[in-house]
């Protein structure tokens, strides 16, 4: 014996295979983050949240905001309309 111990598989704890273990983080969220403008899953998840709020808004407006009823029609006079 010469005193030292070693072990069969030494790699099994190395620096790199923790960094291979990191979670991918997929979908939409993923995809916000790809884009370096948040820095966590929680921002990218406020950011995300926001955007849907906005377009709610942008929706309801062009829905609901466009209000033209018959009342606020006034037609051509039937000089206009001869020619």
């Amino acid at each position: 014996m010469s005193g030292e111990v070693q072990f069969e598989d030494n790699d099994i704890y190395s620096p790199s295979s923790f960094v291979s273990q990191k979670k991918e983080t997929a979908g939409i969220i993923g995809l916000v983050l790809k884009t370096g403008l948040v820095k966590d899953e929680k921002q990218a998840s406020y950011a995300l949240v926001a955007i849907v709020i906005i377009n709610i808004i942008i929706i309801s407006v062009l829905v609901f905001g466009n209000n033209h009823s018959s009342s606020h029609y006034t037609p051509l006079p039937p000089a206009l309309l001869s020619r």
